[in-house]
């Protein structure tokens, strides 16, 4: 199957065009349209918060590779931005509480975004720089 790769300025401008070939590439790949407007969304997100929290107005650039199988798809994004402090990054929501303000804030929700897409998702540095990985099972049937 067809591997996706891209090259890009951190610069929130590229990020439609980015997002675009992410849902071609999952049609094209076989992916309903539902499923790729999923993983169009997470990877937006993915890209948005590394050029916001990491670069934060550097000039920079993001790599992004994705391949897909029978069984799963998955996603690399790059970057050599500093490292984000993961201990800000605002935990997963107890979604047991009932509804508030603060489950209910405008921003701060791409990573939720992003693990509600995707059944894992790991962050790792070295020395090369960042490195976000995005697994997600191949869906059958409905979403």
């Amino acid at each position: 199957m067809p591997r996706l790769h891209l090259t890009l300025d951190a610069s929130p401008e590229t990020v439609p065009a980015a997002g675009g070939a992410v849902r071609d590439w999952c049609l094209t790949s076989g992916i309903d349209a539902a499923e790729a407007a999923l993983v169009e969304l997470a990877i937006v997100e993915a890209l948005q918060n590394a050029i916001e929290h990491g670069y934060a107005g550097v000039a920079g650039q993001l790599e992004l590779e994705a391949d897909i199988d029978d069984e799963r798809m998955q996603a690399q994004i790059r970057d050599t931005a500093p490292p984000v402090d993961l201990t800000r990054v605002a935990p997963q929501p107890d979604e047991t509480l009932p509804m508030d303000r603060a489950r209910l804030r405008e921003r701060g929700r791409g990573l939720e975004i992003i693990r509600g897409v995707f059944d894992q998702v790991v962050f790792s540095r070295s020395a090369a720089g960042n490195q976000l990985t995005l697994t997600r099972a191949r869906r059958r049937g409905p979403l």
